[in-house]
Order: structure tokens, then sequence, then C-alpha cells
């Protein structure tokens, strides 16, 4: 989700939790009844952008860590919820989930891919009608909270999934590009004969919009300060470039002044 009242560098991902379920259907489930419970603490943001709705006050912090550990993930156990740091894996076992096709693998792939864009510089490029994720000076990155997720990048069985005797790969390629690494993605006609394929593609190519979207308005955003910062500069070396000259010109008039006072001096005398 964008926040656009902060920037990345503004949000604690270390101190982040998050809760990994074992479908989307069970996600949004769990996120309705959160919203009716936290309901008494919404709070307003000031604006009407992408995620509003998901702000709450502080003192709800408490009553969401305790509904949240105590909801089934829906498994045929009951077992509850478990919160874990956003900066460690996600689970990546057929054991700790319902099940792994292609849905719920992209799924927690979109959920990796969206973590690292706030994290690191990440871009969507479309070539030789392929997709690819390009992940910015990853290959000298092992420390902080990318380093953390470098494992599960770099794991292949992340972008893998299989249903009974049906399997596939959403990435086709990875290699370096000097010190950015560059994820080949499977085509979408190849993604379409999957099982769900119509859906999935809508899924994939909603997700890699929107990232390039936001991956634009970052550079937008940059653009623009370089350009007001460049535009400051500028206006500043003019008006000491003036002031220089009106110091001038006011220095070359009282020279003038004076040395006319000495003249009236001299013919007086």
């Amino acid at each position: 989700m964008k926040l656009p009242e902060f920037a990345a560098g503004q949000i604690d991902i270390v101190g982040c939790r998050i809760l990994w379920l074992p479908s989307r259907r069970r996600a949004e489930q769990i996120e309705q009844a959160m919203h009716k419970i936290l309901a008494p603490y919404a709070a307003d943001p000031g604006h009407r952008l992408d995620g509003a709705t998901e702000w709450f006050e502080h003192g709800a912090l408490h009553l969401a860590l305790q509904a949240l550990t105590t909801m089934p993930t829906s498994d045929p156990t009951g077992r509850p919820a478990r919160l874990v740091a956003l900066t460690e894996p996600p689970p990546n076992t057929l054991d700790t989930l319902e099940a792994h096709g292609p849905m719920e693998a992209w799924w927690r792939l979109e959920d990796l891919w969206t973590r690292l864009s706030m994290l690191c510089t990440l871009d969507v490029v479309f070539r030789d009608a392929c997709y690819l994720v390009v992940l910015r000076g990853f290959r000298n990155v092992f420390h902080g909270p990318v380093g953390e997720l470098r494992g599960v990048v770099m794991d292949i069985t992340t972008y893998r999934w299989q249903v009974g005797d049906e399997f596939g790969s959403f990435v086709q390629l990875m290699d370096f590009d000097g010190d950015d690494l560059v994820l080949t993605l499977a085509t979408m006609p190849a993604m379409q004969r999957w099982p769900d394929g119509v859906s999935l593609t809508w899924q994939v190519r909603g997700c890699l919009l929107k990232l390039q979207r936001q991956i634009d308005a970052v550079k937008t955003a940059a653009a623009k300060s370089e350009q007001a910062a460049a535009a400051f500069a500028n206006e500043f070396g003019k008006a000491k470039r003036a002031r220089n000259i009106i110091f001038e010109r006011s220095r070359r008039r009282c020279v003038c002044v004076r040395a006319s006072h000495l003249d009236d001096l001299a013919v007086s005398a």
C-alpha cells in the first residue's frame, strides 16, 4: 500500500509486524473484521488518497495486536495467527500454507516486491514481450532491511508454484546486470495457461503497473526537487550579482561625489 503521508525512509520497517495467511480470501476476511473492531479508533489522515481508511489512533495498537493474535489462520487445526517482524522471510513451504497455486504464489511475490520498493530502488521494464523487475544495486547489499530479504529474493522457490502435477515459475531468468539484479518474468500468454490464468494475468499486470506508477511518481518528484533547487540557485545567483552591481555603482557614486567635492575646494582656494 502506498502511504502518501510518509517517505519510505520515515517508516519504521524494522519495528513493523506482519501476519502471514494462507490465502487472499482469508486475509480479506480478517481485514474486514479488524476494520469493525477498530472502528471507534478511526483516524483522519487529512486526505482521501490510497490508504486513507487504513489509519487508526495509537490507542488502538494494543487492541489490534491482541485481536490479530487470536484470529484463526483457517487451517484444519484452528491454529491462531502469529505476528512476526516484517523483515523476516515469508513462509515458503507447503506445510505452512493451504495451497501453493499460482495465485497464492503471486500474492506473496507481490507483497515481497511492494516491500522492496519501499526499501530500495526497484524498476519495472517491459522488453521483448516480457516484464523485467530490476533491483538496482542489489549485488552488494547484504545488510539492513534489504539484506535481510536477500535470501528470499535469491531463492528460486520464492517464484514457483505447484498444484498436483502442474507447476511453474513466475521468474524464468534471474541474472545480474552489473550491480543490478534482473528478474525476467514469464510471458502473459504463458501465465494465462496456468490455473486461474485469466484472473492471474490481470493481477500481475495491475501490480506491475501500480509499481511502475509509484516509481515514476518518485522520479518525477525527485526531478521537480532538482529543478526547484536549480531554480533557487539560479535566482540566488542573480540576486547576488544584482547586489554586487548595486554595491559597485554605489561605491563609484561615492567616489565621484568625493572627487567633485575636492574639485570645489580646489576652485575655492
